[in-house]
C-alpha cells in the first residue's frame, strides 16, 4: 500500500510537463520581499477593467507551445485578496511601432487548463500578499527569430475585484503596455515602467506526453486493485 501512494505521488508531479524553455523574464520577487511593480490585467463579466502586455523576441524560430506568468490578487483596498478567475485569455500580438497590433494567437483556458501554484509572501507597498505561478498549454504559435511580438495573459473574473495583477520581471526593455477596457472597448492606452514576469516554452516532447499517459494508466491500475 505504502509503495502505491509513493507512485501516485511522483505520477502526479508530472501532470504539467513542460517544453524546453524558449524566452524567460524571471521573477524580480524572492519569498518574502516586494513583489515590485503591479499592473492590473482582470476584466469583470461585462469586460470593465485592464488588459497588460509585455514584449519578448525569440533568437530562433520556434513554436511556442506553453506560457507561465506570475501574479497576485488584490481587493478594493488594495490588499491581499482571494482568486477571482473563472476564466484566461492568453494571446500574442503582433509589433505595430512599438506597441500590441494585431491578435496573432488567442487560447481561451478554463480554471481546469492552469496549473496554480502559490510561491509563497511578499509585499505590494506595505501590504502582505500571495504570490501565484500560472502556467498553461497553449494554441501553438510560430514565432519567427529577431521579430517583436507582444504577450497578454488576462484574468475574466465575475466582478473587477478581487484584481489580478500582473508582478515585475526583469530582462526585457523595462517597460509594460496597458490598456483600460469599458464594456470591451479600449478606453486608454499606457506604456508603464518594468517587466513582467513570464516564461515560455515549446510544446514537450512526445515522450514526456507518453510518460504522462502511462501514468494515467497506472492510476487507474492502482484503483482498480485497491477496489
Amino acid at each position: 500500500m505504502q509503495l502505491g501512494s509513493l507512485t501516485i505521488i511522483s505520477l502526479l508531479s508530472v501532470s504539467f510537463a513542460s517544453g524546453a524553455t524558449l524566452y524567460t523574464q524571471p521573477l524580480v520577487w524572492t519569498s518574502g520581499n516586494n513583489v515590485g511593480s503591479v499592473w492590473t490585467s482582470h476584466v469583470d463579466a461585462a469586460v470593465n477593467g485592464w488588459r497588460t502586455y509585455d514584449n519578448f523576441s525569440l533568437a530562433s524560430s520556434a513554436v511556442i507551445g506553453q506560457a507561465t506568468w506570475y501574479g497576485i490578487y488584490l481587493d478594493s483596498a488594495l490588499a491581499n485578496g482571494t482568486p477571482n478567475t473563472s476564466s484566461w485569455q492568453v494571446s500574442f500580438y503582433a509589433d505595430a511601432a512599438g506597441v500590441p497590433g494585431a491578435q496573432l494567437s488567442n487560447t481561451t483556458l478554463n480554471l481546469a487548463d492552469v496549473t496554480v501554484q502559490n510561491l509563497g509572501t511578499g509585499f505590494f507597498g506595505a501590504e502582505a500578499v500571495t504570490v501565484y505561478q500560472f502556467s498553461a498549454n497553449l494554441s501553438p504559435f510560430a514565432a519567427t527569430a529577431a521579430t517583436t511580438y507582444w504577450f497578454s495573459p488576462w484574468s475574466n473574473g465575475p466582478t473587477f475585484f478581487n484584481l489580478l495583477g500582473l508582478v515585475a520581471g526583469t530582462g526585457g526593455d523595462n517597460a509594460t503596455y496597458q490598456e483600460s477596457l469599458s464594456a470591451g472597448s479600449v478606453s486608454g492606452t499606457f506604456v508603464r515602467g518594468s517587466d513582467r514576469a513570464f516564461s515560455l516554452a515549446e510544446v514537450p516532447e512526445p515522450s514526456t506526453n507518453l510518460l504522462i499517459l502511462s501514468g494515467i494508466g497506472v492510476l487507474a491500475l492502482l484503483r482498480r486493485r485497491r477496489a
